[in-house]
């Protein structure tokens, strides 16, 4: 979410800060509509074809989208525009006893939360 605050600050846009860089549709595939988040991206980051700025935006729920030239670029950008931001936030989520996520799954609030801890403890921090 950190970077779609970063993206938000670099076009001066007002996006969604929840997580997904790009519409999907019902099965979870990248829907063929921009959205919101890419082209905010494309006028954040005008040196960059908004072609390019999709296929980094593929790997936004793996941890390799953090050594995409996209990403790099908008963490320098938004580095020297703003200084140093956290690397990772998690966005307001309002959760009850369960909590709907992405694609129609449910997990338990305390389910999500490990999830969520599994995957950023996965990233390797110190490159």
């Amino acid at each position: 979410m950190m970077e779609q605050v970063r993206i938000r600050d670099l076009s001066g846009e007002k996006i969604a800060i929840d997580g997904s860089f790009l519409n999907h549709d019902d099965e979870g595939s990248p829907d063929n509509q921009d959205s919101d988040t890419l082209l905010a991206a494309t006028k954040a980051l005008p040196y960059i074809s908004k072609q390019a700025i999709f296929l980094a935006f593929l790997l936004e729920r793996e941890p390799h989208y953090i050594y995409t030239d996209v990403h790099r670029a908008i963490a320098q950008a938004h580095r020297e525009r703003f200084g140093e931001t956290p690397f990772a936030v998690i966005g307001e989520i309002g959760v009850g006893e369960s909590a709907e996520i992405k694609f129609g799954i449910t997990f338990t609030t305390r389910l999500y939360l490990n999830k969520l801890d599994r995957y950023l403890n996965s990233i390797p921090w110190d490159n």
